[in-house]
């Protein structure tokens, strides 16, 4: 009885602090996001349209060549870091580093394509490549820890990357109107991604002390080009959709109408960022690993759960948004955000679709049908480019939205499709059920 009561304390301990860290994780986490988004507010506010629309090109064009000079080379490797022994992390963190050198050398110098094509003013250029590099390490290192499974520590390395250089910019900015210049905002930003990338390399060095940078694998590496160019080419045409669509828009209608674009996408997307940050960073590890150790309870299990966290998400996310955005434009009191504020309802379902599109595209990644990843998403861009082809008499900003929602749609519908089909045919899941 006592060993009973003793093991039934240590049970007790053990899911109060799970529960103590799964809190403090979505805190960082939901605190990142909202202060990403009071940037935005706050320039909305204080800034002119043309400088938010400004604003949301350089940002589009950072998220974008992040992935471009990354390769998405770490869909492969934190996959074989999730399913590997920890002796193995240190070979497989090693050819990770070697292969971004190619990368960088190559694709680097194309993420001035858009300065010197003249969608972004070249006094930003600097400031441009410094937050790439910047924002693509961080970014890369916050990715190691969530499939280390150190998701607090991510947590943090995300906090320190998105949010908490948001606090003194907002202050400075606010007591010093004179200062209320993009440039600022943009050297707030670099300090954030700097702080965090030092803190990352810290984390990841304490847990995985023992890497050598000797002679790197490279068939690995080729391995892994292979994988990740295949999930790049699938990433790049979904950021493609979040990025095109300002650069676009830019062309169509200029900087005003990507502001105001910018504003109500923005809100939007940093929600299914948030849901990404606070649900599938959790879950997906765990997906992976009771799919490839072919555990299909734990994973049926696990994958019950992440629908139902996707389910309630979506739900609180639409009444709040509902609820709240008509008090939040009227704070910033500018008529040209109530104007087009239909837009902001064909934002929500754009988001709304995204956020659910992570259940199918899970069970893809986890049974490696990376090639059908790349057929959804190549049907989306198609769709994309179609409808705005067919919209060309609508007003650029509707044209644009209209468009996104379309391909989202696209890609949610055929992602659902590809996982009923191919589930019903998964030699893991026959197995289990004899």
């Amino acid at each position: 009885m006592r060993f009973y009561s003793s093991t039934m304390a240590v049970n007790n301990m053990s899911f109060s602090r799970n529960s103590l860290i799964r809190s403090v994780n979505v805190l960082l986490r939901a605190a990142a996001m909202i202060l990403k988004f009071i940037i935005v507010l706050f320039i909305a506010k204080y800034f002119s349209t043309e400088e938010l629309g400004r604003y949301s090109l350089i940002s589009a064009g950072v998220m974008f060549f992040v992935l471009v000079v990354g390769g998405d080379y770490y869909t492969y490797s934190n996959r074989e870091l999730m399913s590997s022994s920890k002796e193995l992390w240190p070979e497989i963190l090693k050819n990770q580093a070697y292969s971004y050198g190619p990368l960088y050398l190559i694709l680097l110098p194309v993420a001035t394509v858009p300065f010197i094509v003249g969608f972004i003013d070249s006094r930003y250029l600097l400031f441009f490549l410094a937050i790439l590099v910047l924002e693509h390490f961080s970014t890369e290192l916050n990715r190691l820890l969530n499939a280390m499974q150190l998701q607090l520590k991510a947590s943090l390395i995300l906090f320190l990357r998105v949010g908490v250089w948001v606090l003194p910019a907002i202050c400075i900015l606010w007591l010093m109107p004179e200062s209320r210049e993009l440039e600022y905002i943009l050297m707030f930003w670099i300090s954030g991604c700097l702080l965090s990338l030092l803190v990352g390399i810290y984390f990841v060095a304490k847990h995985v002390p023992d890497i050598k940078f000797n002679k790197p694998n490279y068939s690995w590496i080729m391995k892994g080009y292979k994988v990740g160019f295949t999930y790049l080419s699938g990433s790049l045409i979904l950021k493609a959709l979040t990025t095109l669509d300002r650069f676009w828009l830019q062309s169509l209608s200029g900087e005003y109408a990507v502001g105001i674009y910018a504003f109500f996408f923005s809100i939007i997307l940093g929600v299914s960022t948030f849901f990404h940050a606070a649900v599938t960073v959790f879950s997906s590890p765990k997906i992976v690993r009771s799919y490839s150790q072919k555990n299909m309870s734990a994973y049926k299990a696990n994958m019950k759960v992440f629908g139902f966290l996707m389910i309630a998400f979506s739900i609180s996310v639409i009444v709040l948004l509902l609820v709240f955005m008509p008090h939040l434009l009227g704070w910033i009191g500018k008529l040209e955000y109530k104007e087009y504020y239909p837009i902001f309802y064909i934002c929500l379902g754009s988001g709304v679709l995204l956020i659910f599109s992570n259940y199918p595209h899970t069970y893809l990644y986890a049974a490696q049908h990376d090639r059908m990843i790349l057929l959804s998403h190549v049907i989306s861009i198609v769709i994309f480019f179609s409808v705005m082809l067919a919209m060309s008499d609508f007003i650029g900003i509707y044209r644009v939205s209209l468009s996104v929602l379309a391909s989202i749609l696209a890609l949610t519908v055929s992602k659902l499709l590809l996982f009923i089909t191919l589930s019903r045919v998964d030699r893991n899941f026959q197995e289990a059920e004899l």
